[in-house]
């Protein structure tokens, strides 16, 4: 595979200035690189600086010491919030990402997540559930060379949640892009990664990797349980 279609990211420092005229460093060291159809999480303790390292990947944020060379072609993100426009319809909001260079098959995309004659709703009469699935069809909509996710499923109920990780994981086999997102749930990320990065406490560098290498199809309860148990035995809670 081309080193051009791999993302790599080596984010040497960050560092936030705090209101009183104080230096906070929020990243340090986080070092790892993602092929064009694979999946990785980023995971770690709270305020370990992942949402940090996605806003920088994005080009959100280029106040950092270090480089990121991402994919050619488009990124689309998936964030918490779906930040769909209220006076836009589901099949609109979906669209409006396309611009006039085409895309995805809208029609396929919502069928494919559970959409299907949900079209000319508001987002105002979905559930945060049906919302968030209208952002992730709106981020594959683009048909992305590069596609971040920053905690997609938090505050929604397990059963919500798990229908959503099985929607988003047919989606992305079906579309298979470069995918980073970052999760709190280490559970989450064994069902859904190739590879799973494992961030330290602030400042957040990289303390290893793991590999998933038991197929998706076979990551029932009980294999995920214990390739959790395995992760957290080489990478204990800090």
């Amino acid at each position: 595979m081309s080193d051009a279609a791999r993302l790599k990211v080596d984010i040497a420092r960050k560092v936030f200035r705090t209101a009183d005229g104080g230096a906070l460093e929020a990243v340090r060291g986080v070092a790892f690189e993602a092929d064009s159809a694979e999946f990785v999480c980023l995971v770690g303790p709270s305020g370990c600086g992942k949402t940090t390292t996605l806003r920088i990947v994005l080009g959100l944020d280029g106040e950092f010491q270090g480089a990121v060379t991402r994919p050619p072609g488009r990124m689309a993100a998936v964030f918490q919030e779906p930040r769909l426009l209220p006076w836009r319809s589901v099949g609109d909001n979906v669209r409006l990402a396309l611009g006039d260079d085409g895309g995805a098959d809208v029609a396929a995309l919502l069928a494919d997540l559970g959409l299907a004659g949900m079209e000319a709703m508001f987002p105002n009469e979905l559930s945060l559930g049906l919302a968030r699935r209208v952002a992730i069809a709106r981020a594959f909509a683009v048909e992305p060379s590069l596609l971040v996710l920053d905690e997609p499923f938090v505050s929604l109920d397990d059963a919500t949640a798990a229908r959503m990780r099985r929607l988003l994981m047919k989606v992305w086999q079906s579309r298979p892009t470069c995918a980073l997102m970052v999760t709190h749930n280490i559970a989450e990320a064994v069902e859904l990664a190739d590879r799973i990065v494992v961030l330290s406490q602030r400042p957040g560098g990289v303390r290893g990797e793991f590999a998933v290498t038991a197929p998706r199809a076979e990551r029932n309860a009980d294999v995920i349980a214990q390739l959790t148990r395995d992760l957290l035995a080489r990478f204990p809670p800090q």
